[in-house]
């Protein structure tokens, strides 16, 4: 028996707010752009880099001073930045919470933050 496939169907879509907690760090990610089948609604990065070179803007760029950072939110503020990501809307993202005194904790855990907030949305490679 042959069974036939259907060829997925995606559509962009821009989700209007992720957010995700790791440890005692939030993540608020606005103006998010992401691929939906239309058919499951199963959603996944615009491109198959995407996670990887979002990661890499916001920490290489946007947040590269984390003592600046970590002072920031440590007293009770937050840190909201822009990422803009080849021809894919600007997506906003806010960073609060109680930073890790260890660079590479804080920055471990503000992946595990954006991670939880694209799991949150069931958002995959």
């Amino acid at each position: 028996m042959i069974f036939g496939f259907r060829k997925r169907q995606w559509a962009d879509e821009v989700l209007e707010e992720l957010n995700g907690k790791y440890g005692a760090i939030s993540i608020v990610l606005k103006n998010f752009p992401c691929r939906v089948d239309q058919s499951s609604n199963e959603r996944r990065f615009s491109y198959p880099e995407f996670g990887q070179e979002l990661i890499s803007t916001l920490m290489n760029r946007e947040l590269q001073n984390l003592d600046q950072l970590r002072q920031t939110i440590a007293f009770g503020s937050s840190k909201s930045v822009s990422v803009k990501l080849r021809d894919l809307p600007t997506i906003g993202i806010t960073v609060s919470g109680t930073p890790s005194s260890s660079d590479r904790q804080f920055q471990s855990d503000i992946a595990d933050a954006l991670i939880a907030a694209f799991e949150s949305k069931n958002i995959r490679s």
